[in-house]
C-alpha cells in the first residue's frame, strides 16, 4: 500500500471517528444522561381531564386525531427502512404462547405473528381508542380461524383501551 493511499485512509477514519464523538456529545448535551433538563415524570391531566403518567398526554389526543390516515402516511417509510422485516423477525423469534402488545396501535404487527402453534392468545392495548378501532378492522377482516386468537375472555373481545 503506497504512503498516499494510507493518508487517506487514515485522514477519513480521522474524520469519521470526530464525526461520530460529535454527534454522541451533542445527543448527550441535548438529551444527557446526568437528569439535567429532565421533568420529574409524575402523574398528569391533559385538557380533557385525561390523566396520564406519559411525560406528555397530548401524544395520545395527536394519535386519535391521525389514526385512519396513520397506516397509509407511516407504510411506505417502514417499508424503506425495513420495518416490517424486523417485525417479522421479532416476532418470529420472541412471541411464544399468549401475547399481550402494549401500545398495538393500528395493529400494524397483526400479519407477522408466527401461526397458532407458537403463538395461541393476542391481546391488543393501547391509550388511543381510535388506532384500537383501527386495528379491530383489520381482526375483522381476517379469517374466522385466525380471528379467534384475538378472542378476550369470555367471548368478549381481545382489544382493549
Amino acid at each position: 500500500m503506497s504512503m498516499a493511499t494510507y493518508a487517506k485512509r487514515v485522514g477519513f477514519v480521522a474524520v469519521s471517528g470526530t464525526v461520530y464523538v460529535g454527534a454522541v456529545y451533542l445527543g448527550l448535551q441535548l438529551y444527557g444522561g446526568n437528569g439535567k433538563g429532565q421533568q420529574k415524570r409524575s402523574l398528569t391531566e391533559d385538557e380533557d381531564g385525561v390523566k396520564s403518567y406519559v411525560f406528555d398526554p397530548r401524544r395520545t389526543s395527536t394519535f386519535q386525531k391521525i389514526a385512519y390516515s396513520y397506516d397509509d402516511e407511516i407504510e411506505k417509510d417502514e417499508l424503506v427502512m425495513g420495518i416490517n422485516l424486523l417485525r417479522r423477525a421479532l416476532l418470529y423469534f420472541h412471541a411464544k404462547g399468549d401475547v399481550l402488545e402494549v401500545g398495538a396501535g393500528t395493529g400494524r404487527n397483526l400479519g407477522y405473528y408466527p401461526g397458532q402453534s407458537t403463538v395461541g392468545k393476542i391481546i391488543l392495548t393501547d391509550s388511543s381508542e381510535k388506532m384500537l378501532q383501527q386495528a379491530k378492522e383489520k381482526v375483522g377482516r381476517m379469517p374466522s380461524a385466525e380471528r379467534e386468537r384475538y378472542g378476550g375472555r369470555r367471548g368478549k373481545p381481545g382489544i382493549f383501551l
